[in-house]
């Protein structure tokens, strides 16, 4: 399986970093790295020498044929970079949120369907802690606006 990375920073660094150990256990490889930050860039880069360094996500997703991309960015640039992956045929994992609006929803889900291609959005939550107690009661007592949920 040939992995991209776009973002290579916090949730980034887990990323690669994962990626590295399951490459010794699985059929899967690092064939390209994107960062806009040089720094980062080649911190990732000298866990994986043979990949191909790219300064922009989007540079990456257009000259590559990946298998999948790790799309690892703030959040305001997540959907552009998930689309542009799907309309090349590459599956995506999306760090959360998977996008910011509705709009973007629609997008992602439409892409995908017409694509055939998976997102999947990193949403992990290993504890059930003071932090989710506090979302959950919230929502509860009406303190936030509605929660929007969109099955594919």
């Amino acid at each position: 399986m040939k992995v991209g990375i776009i973002g290579c920073g916090g949730m980034g660094t887990t990323h690669y970093l994962s990626l590295k150990a399951l490459s010794g256990k699985m059929d899967l490889e690092v064939v390209a790295i994107a960062d806009c930050r040089e720094e980062f860039l080649k911190k990732a880069a000298a866990y994986f020498p043979n990949a191909r360094t790219y300064s922009y996500g989007m540079d990456m997703i257009e000259k590559e044929e990946l298998d999948i991309v790790h799309i690892c960015l703030p959040s305001y640039l997540h959907a552009s970079h998930v689309v542009a992956a799907m309309e090349k045929k590459m599956n995506v994992f999306v760090e959360k949120p998977m996008c910011l609006t509705e709009k973007d929803t629609e997008l992602i889900l439409e892409t995908e369907k017409r694509t055939g291609v998976k997102a999947m959005v990193g949403q992990v939550v290993r504890s059930f802690d003071i932090r989710m107690h506090c979302i959950c009661s919230s929502l509860h007592r009406h303190l936030t606006g509605n929660m929007l949920f969109r099955e594919s």
